[in-house]
């Protein structure tokens, strides 16, 4: 009963905001978002609307939705980068990787292997996807451009499985490695091959990762949200404790300043998304179902906002709240005008040891900040070759010729 009503008491005080910009409309079952991190203008997802899934996206600047396949699916699990989408399409009982261009709106098969193919995450020139070749699933790695594929795990142990991969910052892979009865987080850096666990006998789900953070489903104890710095290895839990109360937490995503996730309480399975700012550590409620029965999911970050699906009596929607104002209502127009035009700054790979390439814009001034505001480097290019500095954040800042500014972080480990 103390569990019951500590959950009323806690979210019956929960200030109700304004209604989040819905931008689908009753959408028959749950969908996977593919929001990409940098360009936001357009939401990839997965519906079933007319019996089979497929993959859509939604343009935020016109509020139109477009089919991009039509095949008898059962997976699609989509994965944004660009102006691309990472997906599975099912067929002949195997998975096969594909990849959209919306760019020419043209489609891509990457891998066409006897075996299924699942959990793709695009960033840059790479997919990272579970493989079930052998006995037990592994980590796979294809190169869009070559159509290479190759294997970052090799267990062939019916024991030991390596789920749920990340890839983020074209460089660096996170997934989960299961063995002995522990799920623990490892991180692979393609350029060095170096491959670092980063917990040690946990039980951990979903990792995602941004700059030199890593977020995950922490199940050790209840169902908590943790954030790891993989420079310090320092970790902190970002959700409330819900040791011995009828609160679990769940979805992570991680992107700059901010981590969102989704908190859902019992009995009557209220779900709210919520964010954490990490640099202060505050939480705040973006968006709440005081309603019993409707469920939220899968949130996403982009540099624009954050993104979720979920129920409204029964039907799944997409939904959208800005980063920077999470208690007002959307429109397009204001979700746009949000972020800066965009810059073609490129730094990869991140994180890196040794030497990182920038690309920038023609006749840009870019300079390389350390994390007190100094100057560290003046970029001449092609590549930046850190001098006498220690491991660390630092940001690239470039400024174009017409005044526009643009700052990506990179992480540079020795």
């Amino acid at each position: 009963m103390r569990n019951v009503l500590f959950s009323l008491v806690v979210f019956s005080a929960i200030t109700l905001m304004a209604d989040p910009w819905q931008i689908t409309v009753d959408l028959s079952t749950q969908k996977n978002i593919a929001a990409d991190r940098e360009d936001s203008s357009w939401i990839g997802y997965q519906d079933s609307s007319d019996g089979n899934w497929n993959l859509w996206y939604f343009s935020l600047g016109d509020s139109s939705n477009h089919q991009i396949t039509d095949f008898p699916e059962d997976e699609i699990d989509p994965s944004a980068d660009g102006s691309r989408i990472a997906f599975v399409q099912s067929g002949d009982d195997f998975k096969y990787l594909w990849l959209y261009y919306r760019d020419g709106d043209s489609l891509s098969q990457l891998t066409n292997t006897p075996w299924a193919i699942t959990n793709p995450s695009l960033s840059r020139c790479y997919v990272a996807a579970v493989s079930y070749e052998f006995s037990s699933p592994n980590i796979i790695l294809v190169n869009t451009v070559s159509l290479d594929t190759t294997y970052l795990t090799g267990d062939n142990d019916v024991f030991v499985q390596n789920l749920s991969p990340f890839i983020f910052g074209g460089d660096t892979v996170l997934y989960v490695h299961c063995h002995d009865g522990y799920r623990d987080i490892m991180m692979c850096v393609l350029s060095t091959g170096i491959i670092t666990q980063l917990t040690i006998n946990g039980e951990y789900y979903s990792p995602k990762g941004s700059g030199h953070y890593v977020v995950a489903e922490d199940h050790n104890v209840g169902h908590e949200i943790v954030l790891l710095d993989i420079v310090t290895m320092g970790m902190i839990t970002v959700s409330d404790s819900c040791i011995g109360l009828s609160i679990d937490h769940f979805s992570p995503d991680v992107l700059g300043n901010w981590v969102t996730f989704i908190t859902r309480s019992f009995p009557f399975s209220r779900y709210f998304v919520r964010k954490y700012e990490i640099s202060t550590g505050i939480k705040t409620e973006i968006h709440s179902l005081l309603m019993p029965g409707n469920t939220l999911a899968k949130p996403a970050l982009s540099s624009r906002g954050t993104f979720w699906s979920g129920t409204d009596f029964g039907n799944f929607d997409i939904f959208a709240v800005l980063i920077e104002d999470s208690c007002r209502a959307l429109s397009a127009e204001t979700l746009l005008a949000a972020v800066p035009a965009e810059i073609n700054l490129f730094v990869y790979p991140n994180p890196f040891n040794g030497a990182c390439n920038i690309e920038a814009p023609r006749g840009s001034k870019v300079k390389i900040f350390n994390v007190l505001g100094g100057c560290v480097a003046e970029f001449v290019g092609p590549t930046w070759v850190p001098k006498n500095l220690s491991s660390g954040v630092y940001a690239v800042i470039c400024v174009t010729p017409d005044g526009k500014k643009c700052s990506k972080e990179v992480l540079y480990v020795k």
